[in-house]
């Protein structure tokens, strides 16, 4: 099933919906082929009833100006471009503000499937 996006805008935004302890909702991820693992924005996980401060799995991710520690939890589910994907490993991390998005979804999400992007017609479509 192929899938719209808007190609002209700087980053491939598309829907998906995150399962966690306390219940779920609908999100906008973009589309991060360089990011070997899935990131959801640390305020989301909080709100979903992820705790972040017993998570005992961590990362340390390198910014611009600093080494930081990220936990890494399980997604219970996340749903995205007509794919289910069950206990999904996620970093959590604020994201820079003004991208109006709540995560990235990297490849860790895509293993195993194969990924058609159409920049010309503006549709992805994940099998």
């Amino acid at each position: 099933m192929n899938f719209p996006f808007d190609a002209e805008y700087r980053l491939i935004v598309i829907p998906a919906r995150i399962i966690g302890p306390k219940g779920s909702v609908g999100l906008n991820f973009a589309i991060d082929t360089g990011a070997t693992n899935t990131l959801l924005s640390r305020k989301i996980a909080e709100k979903l009833g992820f705790d972040l401060d017993s998570t005992t799995k961590k990362v340390i991710l390198v910014t611009a100006s600093r080494e930081e520690s990220a936990p890494i939890i399980s997604i219970n589910t996340i749903e995205a471009l007509g794919q289910k994907v069950l206990n999904h490993s996620a970093i959590c991390h604020n994201l820079p503000p003004g991208l109006n998005i709540h995560g990235l979804l990297g490849l860790n999400f895509f293993r195993d499937k194969k990924l058609t992007i159409d920049f010309r017609l503006g549709e992805i479509n994940l099998e």
